[in-house]
This record gives C-alpha cells, structure tokens and sequence, in this order.
C-alpha cells in the first residue's frame, strides 16, 4: 500500500479559492481494494470541499463499509446507494444531479490525486466551464512520484475537431466544471447510457470554446491492463521503421474500425447539431465531420488539412510533415478504434510476452 503520509504538514489552503463551492462526485462499485487510498487524497485537499457526494452503484463487497467509515470522520461526505445497478453512465449522471456546488469534480475509485488538484484548477479555469489537469497512468503504486516533473508532460488536444475521432481525450477524472455546463446539455443526452459523462461535458464545453487546460496538477490514473479500453501503449519515436509500421496498421485496420469511426462521428455530430448557434466553435467540426461520414473524401482531405493542428495529438512542427500527416488523417483515425478491431487484438495477444 502507497503511503503519501496527507494527514501530515499539509500545505495552506488558498484562501482566495473559499468563497467557490466545489462538489466532489464519486461513483463505486465493488472498489475496496483501492478506496481508502482516492478517498485520503479527496478528503485531505488543500481547498476546503462543499461536499463529497459518493452514490454506490450497488456493491456486493465492503465498499459500502469503508464509506460509512469515512463518512462518520468527514462530515462533508454523503452517501447514496441505488436499489438497483444504474450502470456506470446512469450512476454518474444522477450522482452529479445531486451536486449543489458552483463547481463539480469527478472522481473514480481507484485513481489517486494530487493534494493541491482542486486549487489548482480553481485557480486556472477563470471564466470557463471546463477545466483539464494531467492524467498520469500507473499500474501499481510504485510507479507514482508525489511530485512529477509536469514540464515534461505532453499536453492533450482538447481541441473539438479531435473529439470527432478520439473518445475520451478528456477523461472525468482530470475535470473540474462550473455548473453552468450542466445547463447547457440537452436534457435527452442526460438519461442515455451511450456517451459517458466525461465525453458529453468534454464536447458540449468545446463547442462553446469555454475548455482550458490546468498545467500545474495532476491526477494519477490506474489502468487495469483487463480493461476493455486498455491498450497497450505504441512507440511513438520518430523513426522510418516507426513510420512504415504506423501506416502498415493503419492501412490494415482501415476498413474494419470504418464502422466504428462512423458511429463516433454520427454520436458527436448529433450532440453537436442539437446545440443552439450561441456554440460557435461547432461550425467547423461539424464541416469535417459530416464531410468524412458522407465520405465526401474531397472535402475531407481539404478540411483534415486545414484543420490539422486540432487534429494531432501534438503539433507537428515540419511543414511538409504536417501537410502529409493531415492529409493521411481520414486514414490514420483508424488508429484510434484499434482496440475494438478483432485483427488488432489478435496481433496484440500474439507478441505479448507470456
């Protein structure tokens, strides 16, 4: 078990943040194994909590005793329990429907966070609906360093156009939103179990520009390597044998992740569409993509092209790269559907070491 020893010389909290509420919501299910280390970095903030709304998605473990636990010592804590499993989706959204602070953060069971994460972003998110801090991912404990070098960090694009492809590139437990947010999502998306919170707040903020990136804390993010999302990282080097596999895998999984990249780009240009006109930053994307979905592949290129910066994960910097590299992208987003493509896990279990 990691010990970070919060209970003790914990910084000052910044008194200029006090007078904004901030609610934390938390979702369980069966997380035992990992709760007391999230709820000690939740409860030990050094900006003083509204509350820590924790609804329990019906366990079967001794989730619900550790809660009761914590929440005899901190006060803030208020604990719900549904009568019947909602779902990771549903429980998310009527967990947050109870939240009463200005500002609203996610958490997960089994993440750790850094102490000063809600300050931080308090302090950086000004006059926008979302703010987005480092999400470091870690396997066991002893990966984690109290305090990483963030400089060295490569931050996400948020950027809307990268939502068409990328699900999750802003995931819930690096949020912090005011509760304005809440207000502007069409009340239809609220009760459907097929986008997750996280990515129905991250493309409606985006849409009217009001997202912001906190550079100075993180939250540190376990994967479990059984997860169904997980995919086991690629090297990324800039090398010619990188680059011929890049465009081997992409070329073979092109046709098989095209159902998968169309039901992303009708998902988000439905969301996008119910929006009023006030979400300007919406325009563009909804130019690429409903361009790609009607593989109108003329003005895909031209706007993959044009619109590349919001493409990549980082800028590319070599002109003559980035133009290549953009107009490969109607390719190259095949990419991003790998895990859900049969030939692309069957090649992954075949080169796992055993």
């Amino acid at each position: 078990m990691i010990n970070f020893s919060i209970t003790l010389n914990l910084p000052a909290p910044n008194l200029a943040n006090t007078a904004k509420t901030v609610s934390i919501v938390m979702c369980t299910y069966n997380g035992a194994p990992y709760l007391r280390q999230q709820l000690d970095t939740v409860v030990n903030q050094t900006c003083p909590l509204l509350e820590i709304i924790i609804q329990d998605d019906c366990s079967t473990d001794n989730t619900m005793e550790i809660l009761q636990e914590y929440a005899a010592k901190y006060p803030a804590i208020r604990i719900y329990q549904n009568e019947e499993r909602k779902g990771h989706i549903l429980n998310f959204f009527s967990a947050t429907s109870r939240a009463v602070g200005e500002y609203i953060a996610f958490a997960d069971q089994d993440d750790i966070w850094k102490l000063d994460k809600i300050e931080k972003m308090l302090e950086c998110i000004g006059n926008n609906w979302m703010a987005v801090c480092f999400s470091i991912p870690f396997h066991n404990e002893s990966e984690i360093k109290e305090e990483p070098d963030l400089s060295k960090l490569q931050p996400p694009n948020l950027a809307l156009e990268r939502q068409l492809y990328v699900p999750g590139a802003a995931a819930g437990h690096a949020m912090l939103i005011h509760r304005i947010l809440l207000e502007k999502i069409p009340q239809k998306f609220l009760t459907s179990k097929e986008r997750g919170h996280d990515v129905l707040l991250h493309i409606v903020a985006a849409a009217y520009d009001k997202v912001v990136f906190c550079k100075n804390t993180a939250t540190f993010f376990r994967r479990h390597p059984c997860a169904f999302s997980y995919i086991p990282a690629e090297n990324t080097e800039k090398s010619l044998s990188n680059a011929i596999a890049y465009i081997r895998r992409t070329l073979r999984l092109y046709k098989e992740s095209r159902p998968f990249v169309e039901d992303r780009l009708i998902s988000v240009i439905h969301i996008l569409s119910s929006l009023p006109d006030e979400a300007y930053a919406k325009y563009d994307a909804l130019k690429l993509g409903k361009a790609h979905l009607n593989r109108n592949w003329i003005k895909t290129f031209y706007y993959c092209i044009k619109f590349r910066n919001r493409l990549f994960y980082r800028r590319e910097t070599n002109p003559v790269l980035s133009f290549m590299r953009g107009l490969y992208f109607p390719i190259s987003c095949s990419d991003y559907s790998r895990a859900k493509c049969k030939s692309y896990q069957k090649n992954s279990n075949k080169n796992q070491i055993p």
